[in-house]
């Protein structure tokens, strides 16, 4: 992280030691938290940004349990090894210029609480497997550039209290799979806002759930229904 910052806008110092980048927790010997942002009242802020790709041997930090690198200038792709932290419950790459798809083996981190890659170039849709997070209880995919429907096995985060999809080119119709998931709860958040998804809505979703959506591309009703 460090060597691949250099060439970003405020680096990390070249010689600053590994042990004393960001936030970090230990555990037995094991890297357990990392945590790195530049977004102040954060718990773990610097005074440097980490910029450049995230290095394929992020990998090797099975024993992580948390990432929270919100708010740097982090580009390229998530490396498709971030499969091995099957430990993970908490991933933050939100508010970074990361772009292409999720990837799939993201989708196979079931221990998984929190997920936020919002605000930054994501492009793809999101698939059938989102339903294997059964853990997962926020999920915020905002302001990326992410397609398609959405999947009716999103239905399957039974856990799930906060859910924000606003500012994509999702299309289609909100799948009723959504009112499967508790919707009794005080801290409950759905933004669906600034999408292309056309009409009827799901009942169990309020006119703010939903947001304004573009539905020049839906089809009219027939008189006949």
């Amino acid at each position: 992280f460090i060597d691949n910052s250099q060439e970003g806008e405020n680096p990390p110092p070249s010689d600053l030691s590994p042990i004393e980048l960001g936030h970090q927790e230990w555990e037995n010997g094991r890297l357990t938290l990392f945590c790195s942002t530049y977004i102040y009242e954060s718990g773990c802020e610097t005074d440097y940004q980490l910029s450049g790709v995230i290095p394929l041997e992020i990998g090797n930090l099975i024993h992580l349990n948390q990432i929270m690198l919100f708010g740097n200038q982090l580009t390229g792709t998530i490396p498709i090894d971030i499969q091995n932290l099957m430990n993970l419950n908490f991933l933050d790459l939100g508010y970074n210029q990361l772009n292409g798809e999720i990837p799939t083996e993201i989708w196979s981190l079931n221990n998984l609480n929190v997920l936020s890659l919002y605000s930054n170039q994501f492009i793809g849709s999101i698939p059938q497997e989102i339903g294997n997070l059964v853990n997962l209880w926020w999920l915020d995919l905002g302001d990326n550039q992410l397609v398609g429907q959405i999947p009716y096995e999103i239905g399957n985060l039974s856990e799930l209290y906060n859910l924000f999809l606003q500012n994509n080119l999702f299309d289609g119709y909100i799948p009723e799979s959504i009112c499967d998931i508790p919707l009794g709860l005080p801290e409950l958040q759905f933004n669906f806002s600034n999408n292309y998804f056309c009409p009827p809505y799901p009942k169990c979703l309020s006119e703010e759930d939903v947001g304004y959506q573009n539905t020049s591309e839906c089809e009219e009703p027939s008189l006949c229904d």
